[in-house]
């Protein structure tokens, strides 16, 4: 069973325009809480009981977030959060989380939720310990906002940048093991 989940939370909230660009986009708002919520409680319903918060613009508020949840005392939570020292991408940010992290663990955007069985998705992982990752995908009738995934049969071999031309593809769903 898989035990740790870590959240990446370091983007801006630039997209949604109005009051949030100073506001991490995992803090805002769905209904009344923080859409940080809803990926916290899906964690935890499916036994996940370490959340490793991977922070970055204005991390102070993630960290606000992390002490003042309900979810936390709720359902007997640890929630850390690691700060990066310097803009490092998602590969730079689990890098430097290392330390905190197990060796096989979920892995979340935190500004998106798709919504999968992750004790599911972690099977073949526990099942085969030379698979390096398995990654939940999502085909999307436009990719132009987004980086494509390349597959060989069921293996990921890269990832395309936004491609030139609109098209249908599969893209990441922002969840991981």
């Amino acid at each position: 069973m898989i035990g740790q989940a870590a959240i990446l939370c370091g983007g801006r909230g630039i997209r949604p325009g109005g009051d949030h660009r100073d506001t991490p986009k995992p803090l805002l708002p769905v209904g009344e809480t923080p859409f940080l919520d809803v990926l916290v409680f899906e964690l935890a319903h499916h036994g996940i009981k370490k959340i490793l918060l991977l922070a970055g613009f204005q991390a102070h508020n993630i960290i606000e977030y992390a002490t003042s949840t309900p979810l936390k005392s709720q359902f007997g939570l640890e929630i850390v959060v690691q700060v990066e020292s310097q803009p490092a991408g998602t590969g730079g940010r689990c890098g430097e989380a290392r330390d905190k992290l197990e060796e096989i663990f979920f892995l979340l955007n935190g500004d998106s939720w798709f919504d999968v069985n992750l004790l599911a998705l972690a099977g073949p992982v526990a099942e085969d310990p030379s698979t390096a990752g398995i990654i939940a995908l999502r085909r999307v009738d436009d990719t132009a906002r987004f980086e494509v995934v390349e597959l060989s049969g069921r293996r990921v071999v890269g990832f395309a940048e936004r491609p030139a031309q609109r098209g249908s593809g599969l893209i990441s769903g922002g969840s991981m093991c």
